[in-house]
């Protein structure tokens, strides 16, 4: 009793003040076409990404240590200086036809693949950087965007939806990775805390973290002297930081909180690139694209609607304001009334 109580009171605290209602056609067009315009200003910060990796070609070719990822196995047999041209060339050239030809999927196939190859190269000299990570699985994801199948009504329709839904998809997976990683924090920080170790959620954490990496990197952060002589600092940071990533998932199934939360996660890793030189640049662009500016946001909300309807505060809602966010909170690519 106790159990189903305790798990009573969790729902209450996560659950979003949300039900279902159909939307009208043209709300449901304009969701599908802001959605084409973020996949083409995707792609084109995609053209952005392969122009800079080609660029730096030449840290390809003078990598000290060569250690191929499995999409790049065949690196050593042509060598670090021509597979980085090959791929380089590759990726910067599927992007600029994905970029002009974004509705044929075997243009954005070819610039997936390339990208995962470029990425995986980049990735192949001993250490492995996730800046690019977010950005490889909605090109992954955005291959299975529909193609215009006809004119008629119920094929226009269909297309919206299949839009929406696999749009849908690319944020889902881009906010579950932040709950995988706020899950293996909390996990570890348990973990270290139960063997009286400093553990993430510990009052000096942070101070330690920003510490250990200026000491490993021997540089210096544009406010980590501010960490170190105010530890307290980082208290209130971590355990925001464990909200943002643990709880991100839930963020898909509540349209109206994606800019909100959008803007926590670039606040993040803004306050990381502050604290610890450590900055996620192209990450923050792609959380900017696909939630900032996310289509399943109503053309009619406000950010208070956006703050009820996060995981915690439900409790904001009068019953008045509770029946708005449910107007508000209702996924547009589900139940269309044309």
């Amino acid at each position: 009793m106790t159990q189903a109580f305790g798990l009573s009171r969790l729902w209450r605290w996560l659950r979003p003040p949300m039900a279902s209602s159909a939307l009208t056609g043209s709300a449901h067009a304009r969701a599908a076409q802001r959605a084409w315009s973020i996949v083409h200003a995707v792609y084109a910060y995609n053209v952005y990404i392969g122009v800079t990796l080609l660029k730096n070609w030449q840290r390809w070719a003078d990598g000290p240590v060569l250690d191929p990822l499995w999409p790049v196995s065949w690196v050593t047999a042509t060598g670090s200086a021509a597979a980085g041209i090959l791929v380089g060339t590759a990726y910067l050239g599927t992007s600029l036809l994905a970029l002009f030809r974004p509705e044929r999927r075997g243009a954005r196939a070819l610039c997936a693949v390339s990208a995962l190859m470029a990425f995986a190269l980049h990735n192949s000299f001993g250490k492995i950087n996730h800046t690019y990570h977010g950005l490889l699985w909605v090109l992954i994801i955005f291959v299975f965007l529909p193609q215009p199948d006809g004119q008629t009504h119920h094929a226009r329709r269909r297309f919206r939806q299949q839009t929406l839904r696999i749009f849908w998809a690319g944020q889902a997976a881009l906010l579950m990775f932040y709950s995988m990683s706020g899950a293996l924090k909390l996990y570890a920080s348990i973990n270290q805390m139960a063997k009286g170790q400093a553990g993430f959620l510990s009052a000096e954490a942070a101070a330690r973290h920003v510490a250990h990496r200026l000491l490993q990197t021997n540089g210096e952060s544009l406010l980590g002297w501010l960490m170190l002589e105010h530890p307290w600092i980082g208290l209130p940071t971590q355990w925001l930081t464990i909200y943002l990533e643990l709880l991100a998932f839930l963020i898909a199934f509540r349209p109206a909180s994606h800019r909100l939360w959008a803007l926590g996660l670039i606040g993040m890793h803004l306050g990381i690139g502050l604290f610890m030189d450590i900055w996620f640049i192209h990450q923050i662009t792609i959380v900017a694209l696909m939630l900032a500016c996310s289509p399943f946001v109503r053309e009619d909300a406000h950010a208070l609607d956006g703050l009820r309807t996060l995981p915690g505060f439900a409790w904001l809602s009068s019953p008045g304001r509770q029946r708005r966010a449910r107007d508000l909170e209702r996924p547009q690519a589900v139940a269309v009334k044309e």
